[in-house]
C-alpha cells in the first residue's frame, strides 16, 4: 500500500490494484458479497491485503 498516494487520493482504496471507491461500489451493486468476489470482478487480486478491511466495511455499509 502506498500510503502517500492514498493520502493524496482519498477515493483510492487499494493502491496496489488501483481500485477506487466507485469501482468497489459498482461491484457491490452487481452482487459481489465479499472482498474476494470484488477483486475477481475487478480483474485483480490482493497483493498486500491492507485494503481488505476497507472493502469489507464498504460491503457491510452497503448491506445496511
Amino acid at each position: 500500500m502506498n500510503f502517500e498516494r492514498r493520502a493524496k487520493e482519498p477515493n483510492c482504496v487499494c493502491t496496489c490494484s488501483d481500485l477506487y471507491k466507485v469501482d468497489i461500489a459498482s461491484s457491490i451493486e452487481l452482487g459481489c458479497e465479499d472482498a474476494e468476489e470484488i477483486m475477481y470482478d475487478q480483474s485483480t487480486q490482493f497483493r498486500c491485503g491492507l485494503c481488505r478491511p476497507s472493502i469489507e466495511r464498504m460491503i457491510t455499509k452497503a448491506r445496511e
